[in-house]
């Protein structure tokens, strides 16, 4: 799916939906919840 492909209605939601997705990811980071602590690695919960 491209950008021109997306409605103008559901541009919000989609941005709305990675924002919060990228602040909760960022989040487990900053407080070390994460199952691996290496450089790199995937951020996956602990």
């Amino acid at each position: 799916m491209h950008y021109e492909e997306v409605g103008d209605d559901l541009r919000p939601l989609i941005y709305d939906f990675f924002y919060r997705f990228s602040r909760f990811k960022s989040g487990l980071k900053e407080a070390n919840l994460l199952v691996s602590r290496d450089i790199g690695a995937p951020a996956r919960p602990g």
